[in-house]
Formats: C-alpha cells, sequence, structure tokens
C-alpha cells in the first residue's frame, strides 16, 4: 500500500465503533462530521426520551402518535451501517484511483 491508499476494512472498523469516523479516515472530513452529528443526536433524542419520557421531543399541543425516541432508536442502526457500507466503498475508491 501506498500513502494514499485506504485499507477498506479499518474504514469499516472505525465507522463500526462510531458512525461517521470511516469517513474521517477516508479523509472526508465535512461527510464524517455530519454523519457523526446524525448519530449523535439520535442517540440524544432516543436516550432522552426513555430518561425525559413525556417531557422531551413534543411539540405542544401533539398527540402521543409518534414516539421520536423509538424512531430514532430504529434509526441509529441504519445510519452505524449505512456509514459502514460508504467507509468501504470509498476506500475501495481510493485504492482504485491510487492504482
Amino acid at each position: 500500500m501506498n500513502a494514499s491508499s485506504k485499507n477498506p476494512g479499518i474504514a469499516i472498523l472505525l465507522s463500526f465503533f462510531f458512525a461517521g469516523l470511516g469517513q474521517l479516515y477516508n479523509e472526508q472530513i465535512l461527510k464524517g462530521l455530519l454523519i457523526a452529528l446524525v448519530y449523535l443526536l439520535l442517540w440524544i433524542i432516543a436516550i432522552g426520551r426513555f430518561l425525559f419520557g413525556d417531557l422531551m421531543f413534543r411539540p405542544e399541543g401533539m398527540s402521543e402518535g409518534i414516539e421520536y425516541g423509538l424512531i430514532a432508536f430504529f434509526c441509529i442502526p441504519a445510519v452505524l451501517i449505512g456509514s459502514m457500507i460508504d467507509a468501504k466503498r470509498t476506500a475501495q475508491k481510493i485504492n482504485d484511483q491510487a492504482n
């Protein structure tokens, strides 16, 4: 591997530990920061909903139909898996362009 190549396995592993880290490894700074921010906000919403119940994330006058915390909780794996797939594909693309 030369200096500009990226290891797809490392990119996947970094994104597995925290969404967006694989993008940062691939030097996609803005994309990595945005993914990490979305991932972090989803965790805050999900945990906040379960800790504080009805006090958080319910606009005034809204019925109990939508549970933001539950929706956020189920979106977390999608963001994580999407980040891992993108990190791997980007690392492979970087390697293909380097060769």
